[in-house]
């Protein structure tokens, strides 16, 4: 296989004396990236390409630029004509809104037995691709996907996709390479760095994300990285995009435009629920070519790249020392659009934002392994979106502040886990133990009164015999709820262990604990918990004991649990 590049800086160029020394009795794959107003480019070439190359398949959409080996292009219009010796292509052109039984059938027609890869262009800018490319990979989780979602382009800012037959500006084109002879091989490069906490999207329709983690969008980057720099989104975001990983999968999202109200729109459907994180990539990191060093030895003729705009507009010239060890060993062929497609660690075919997707292609098993050396820790200089010195030292410093407040929570968090029991939500055995001898070390220094009283639901195993488990945590956590809202304020209420409940009352006399355990005693009988089983009621027995003398701790619950056995022994529902 080879491929050839011809660019055209006028559609008046686009005559038949160009294609003449292409051959007309081989598989072509034409390739076409437009980067300007694309209806006065498109229309001329299908009709060329009717006329001359009959046989080729055409998959063109419109670009941010193109690659042509180790020049960039932001202008015109380039075709990548690809000549096959053993292989050949086959093509589907589907509505965005195509049902999945028409979609079933196109696949079906497109991934045969020898069936290598699927090329897919997209014009749908709902991210209704993400369902197509997973419908793929169960259908034929050996093919391997690449491709590129259309970017807008022309003063219009129209984005479409078209074959030598049709121009759909809301469809997926589906390009299938088949032959036994074709290996292929899917490589993603994306070098993002996650910064502060997990967050959670709370409130947000489609593209439109409202609030994540209960605060705006904007809010959200004036708190991790100051007010300069959440001024300057939408652009800011492309360095410091919202990343999504599920360890398998990292894909990342960036602003389109904000909102009054601190809301935003993004590239991509974002779900309620969904956990994101900020994410940052200097220039070194996406400079960092080691990674083809991982992906050893393997056969290519070829390599198509997908990459992202976002990614043009950050590097601006230094792109081509990404594309360098590439160009290097291998013909390059590329375009930039507004999302990329390719598989990700497990081998699912997926969709990205601000990577690179690359697709390494031969018919001729020719081993090809890459020597990368590590980049040299150099910062290009960037155009469009800058940071200054006051606004770097800005983003440090907020930056700074945000992760200690992160770490703060989140240490709270864990503490609040390690002390809490983890049905009920009230505190545990542990902390229960850990403030009564503190209480303890209290009365015995300036003679404070210190009571507890110690619940045990009635026969709370008929309960989980005749209701089920089930139904018995949800009396364990009414039980639970019922002491939180009737206890006062300086009381500690826990759960001592299974059907066993504490309440420690400071500063309170045996008396006055008597009385509030008479209350907790009858608002626990005026329960009634529903299930599917029927009605249930419960009671409680509870000891009352109160610090004195010398009593420790160990002292002062065994008095309380003697008691609880007296009320059990004395017909149960009542306090000793």
């Amino acid at each position: 296989m080879k491929t050839c590049t011809l660019h055209f800086s006028d559609p008046t160029a686009i005559d038949e004396q160009v294609f003449a020394a292409l051959p007309s009795n081989r598989p072509l794959l034409v390739q076409a990236y437009i980067s300007e107003e694309p209806h006065v480019w498109i229309s001329p070439l299908q009709q060329v390409l009717q006329r001359c190359l009959p046989q080729a398949l055409l998959a063109g959409m419109t670009s941010y630029g193109q690659i042509e080996h180790d020049v960039i292009k932001q202008q015109g219009m380039t075709l990548f004509v690809t000549e096959f010796a053993h292989s050949y292509c086959r093509q589907a052109l589907l509505a965005a809104d195509a049902d999945e039984q028409q979609i079933q059938a196109a696949l079906k027609e497109l991934l045969q037995d020898d069936t290598k890869v699927l090329l897919v262009h997209s014009s749908d800018l709902q991210s209704r691709h993400a369902n197509l490319l997973s419908l793929i990979s169960q259908i034929a989780p050996n093919v391997v996907v690449a491709g590129a979602v259309a970017q807008p382009a022309g003063a219009a800012l129209y984005s479409c996709v078209f074959n030598q037959q049709h121009i759909h500006d809301n469809g997926f084109l589906l390009t299938s390479l088949q032959g036994q002879h074709l290996v292929a091989r899917s490589v993603i490069k994306q070098n993002w760095f996650a910064i502060g906490k997990q967050l959670k999207v709370s409130a947000a329709d489609d593209y439109l994300v409202q609030t994540i983690d209960d605060q705006s969008v904007v809010e959200l980057y004036k708190h991790y990285l100051g007010a300069e720099v959440a001024h300057h989104l939408p652009a800011a975001s492309s360095m410091f995009p919202l990343l999504f990983d599920d360890g398998d999968h990292q894909t990342t999202a960036f602003v389109i435009k904000t909102l009054e109200d601190g809301s935003a729109l993004f590239n991509c459907k974002i779900a309620i629920g969904q956990q994101v994180r900020l994410a940052f990539a200097n220039m070194n990191s996406l400079l960092d070519n080691s990674y083809l060093n991982q992906i050893g030895p393997f056969a290519a003729e070829q390599v198509f790249v997908f990459s992202c705009c976002v990614r043009l507009d950050l590097l601006k010239d230094s792109i081509l020392e990404e594309i360098a060890p590439l160009s290097a060993k291998l013909p390059v062929s590329g375009v930039f659009g507004f999302g990329e497609m390719g598989m990700d660690a497990s081998g699912r075919a997926g969709l990205f934002s601000h990577s690179m997707s690359l697709l390494f292609l031969g018919e001729q098993h020719n081993t090809l392994a890459f020597a990368v050396a590590e980049p040299e820790q150099i910062e290009p200089a960037r155009q469009g979106f800058e940071l200054t010195t006051k606004e770097l030292i800005s983003i440090y410093s907020n930056l700074t502040r945000a992760l200690m407040q992160d770490l703060k929570e989140s240490n709270a968090s864990l503490m609040q886990l390690t002390l809490t029991d983890h049905l009920t939500g009230i505190a545990n055995r542990s902390l229960l133990d850990s403030e009564l001898r503190k209480l303890r070390q209290l009365y015995q220094r300036y003679q404070r009164p210190l009571s507890i009283l110690l619940f045990d639901l009635d026969h709370f195993k008929k309960v989980n015999d005749t209701f089920g488990h089930l139904n018995g945590d949800k009396v364990l956590i009414a039980m639970a709820d019922t002491l939180k809202q009737q206890v006062r304020e300086t009381d500690i209420a826990g759960r001592w262990g299974g059907e066993e409940f504490l309440v420690i009352c400071p500063d309170t006399p045996e008396q006055e604990a008597y009385l509030l355990a008479e209350r907790l005693r009858q608002a626990i009988a005026s329960l009634r918990i529903t299930s599917h089983e029927g009605l249930i009621k419960v009671t409680t027995s509870i000891g009352v004991a109160a610090l004195s003398g010398q009593m420790n701790v160990d002292e002062l619950l065994r008095q309380a649990d003697i008691h609880l056995y007296q009320a059990k022994t004395q017909g149960r529902n009542r306090v000793v």
